[in-house]
């Protein structure tokens, strides 16, 4: 997948997550980090990959200030399925 803008993809990966919460669908999200490419071919960087998953567990807000507010979420079952997204991501299989 090409991504143009980091939060929007968080937003749309979030929202997967958060719809259908099982490990399979963890596990296809967190593929589709690691297979992420900017326009121009690249892949993310390990930062970008960083903030798409912190993006999809504190949901990021534009508070209208210029700057983004991050909404931590008190779910523990949907933080398990981010949490498997990250250790997958991270592990590199």
């Amino acid at each position: 997948m090409v991504v143009y803008d980091l939060i929007e993809f968080s937003k749309v990966l979030r929202k997967r997550l958060l719809t259908a919460r099982t490990d399979d669908i963890a596990k296809e999200i967190a593929i589709e980090i690691k297979c992420a490419t900017h326009p121009d071919g690249k892949l993310l960087t390990v930062l970008e990959k960083d903030k798409v998953i912190k993006y999809i567990k504190y949901n990021p807000v534009n508070d209208g200030s210029g700057r983004i507010v991050l909404q931590e979420t008190d779910n523990s079952e949907f933080l398990k399925l981010v949490a498997i997204v990250d250790s997958i991501v991270r592990s590199g299989k």
